[in-house]
């Protein structure tokens, strides 16, 4: 599987699509939260709401990981030179996962370090330390959206439809007492100011989602006909 990891990593980093996504999701996102440092909120702060609807360009690097590599037969011919699907398996995603919450993880801290240096805000690390348990179990979705369709269009449509969804929910009346069991929409909370009012119960629903969605990634990948 270490060669699978390596091979993966690889790929990551010599794809230029990757390094788009990750320009397109840091900067629209600057864009966004200038208004709201106007009104005074901060530079973290305004980061963690905006991503929370920016994380379509996000499931876009599902569609490279998985959608892209099924239609390319690239996952096939790795079963095919005799890897077992659960090194394949996992070798993705620990490679998919950490890419995608890096992505997050890297513009919330450049942010929180504009608004240090420049504004003169606290450097609030803990905040987003506390928050990537949320970040990893919402990326696990795409991943099983992936593996479920094996198909560029189907995983980049399920990716959009989890995404509306999602922003759906959080425009329901009284979506913050429910945004606990959504963790994406977990960073809203530390938007508010009362993450850490419901931190045990966060990382407990994080944990219980990322495993539910890795378990069926995994039984669908395993069933999967790659003929």
């Amino acid at each position: 599987m270490a060669k699978l990891i390596k091979a993966e990593i690889y790929k990551l980093f010599h794809s230029i699509y990757l390094w788009c996504i990750f320009a397109c999701y840091l900067v629209l996102n600057s864009i966004l939260l200038v208004d709201y440092i106007k009104r005074g909120m901060t530079c973290l702060t305004s980061s963690l709401y905006f991503g929370f609807f920016l994380f379509f360009i996000i499931g876009a690097i599902a569609v490279l990981f998985f959608g892209n590599e099924f239609d390319q037969r690239v996952i096939q011919n790795y079963v095919t030179a005799g890897n077992s699907r659960t090194a394949i398996f996992f070798a993705k995603v620990i490679v998919f996962l950490t890419g995608s919450v890096s992505i997050i993880v890297i513009t919330l801290l450049i942010h929180a370090l504009i608004g240090m240096i420049f504004l003169g805000e606290p450097l609030d690390i803990k905040t987003i330390v506390c928050l990537i348990p949320s970040f990893i179990a919402t990326c696990t979705v795409p991943v099983f959206i992936g593996f479920l369709f094996k198909d560029i269009g189907k995983t980049l449509a399920g990716s959009l439809i989890f995404f509306v969804l999602s922003v759906a929910s959080v425009n329901t009346k009284g979506i913050m007492e429910w945004a606990i069991y959504l963790p994406d929409a977990q960073r809203l909370l530390a938007y508010k100011g009362v993450f850490f009012d419901y931190l045990p119960m966060n990382i407990i629903i994080d944990v219980i989602w990322t495993i539910v969605f890795l378990i069926a990634s995994y039984a669908v990948f395993c069933r999967s006909n790659l003929k």
